[in-house]
């Protein structure tokens, strides 16, 4: 049960936006987001620590921009939370929807089909879902 309740207050956490120590990077952080697009985003931090400042640094040196190492590490640290909660909302999102498809798909066989042996195979599935959310 105390997974349950980490999980959902994992996925309330990925809606709020991360708190940036430093509010003088925030126009920093935008230029960041502008430069890597949606498509490089995703693999951004999946390189490790070290190359993802490398790569700060990089869209940095090319706008003529500079930060104390202090300021990189809290931008790294900001740029990976901000990530972390879009994987989260996608895959929250994604786990929904499958969820609604295969009970949709469950109550329809049900409706159409009922006193047949399709039936156990139907409430199979749906304690499935029930014990996948409730893991």
């Amino acid at each position: 049960m105390q997974y349950l309740f980490n999980s959902l207050g994992e996925v309330i956490s990925a809606f709020k936006e991360p708190e940036l120590q430093d509010q003088s990077l925030k126009p920093i952080v935008q230029l960041i987001n502008s430069r890597l697009g949606r498509k490089e985003s995703l693999g951004f931090f999946k390189k490790g620590k070290l190359k993802a400042e490398e790569e700060i640094l990089r869209i940095l040196t090319e706008q003529g921009r500079k930060v104390s190492k202090k300021q990189l590490e809290q931008l790294t640290e900001y740029l990976e939370k901000q990530r972390k909660n879009e994987d989260i909302k996608r895959r929250s999102f994604i786990q929904v929807f499958f969820t609604a498809i295969i009970l949709m798909i469950c109550v329809w066989q049900l409706d159409s089909q009922p006193g047949s042996d399709t039936q156990k195979a139907v409430f199979t599935v749906i304690g499935a879902i029930i014990g996948y959310w409730l893991r």
